[in-house]
């Protein structure tokens, strides 16, 4: 996670958030991203660590997983999603 490319909240007009709560907020949202799919019919994982939003996956019934990258980020490959699928 690169913390200095994010936009400040404070910036744009709220109030300043401390790195670790970024940090911290970041990680549980990883974390619930698999239970999301587990519920979901369909589901989309994108990468949105460069200067472009990238699909890396399509998730169906939490059956089926569809690859969109020929290159996965190795967030994504640490995660339990990546885990139940590999």
């Amino acid at each position: 996670m690169s913390l200095p490319v994010r936009t400040s909240p404070h910036a744009a007009g709220g109030h300043p958030v401390a790195d670790e709560k970024v940090i911290s907020q970041y990680h549980k949202s990883i974390a619930l991203m698999t239970e999301a799919c587990e519920v979901a019919h369909r589901a989309y994982i994108f990468d949105n660590s460069g200067s472009k939003h990238k699909l890396l996956a399509e998730i169906t019934d939490f059956d089926e997983i569809r690859l969109d990258a020929s290159v996965i980020n190795p967030w994504f490959l640490g995660t339990e999603l990546w885990k139940d699928f590999s």
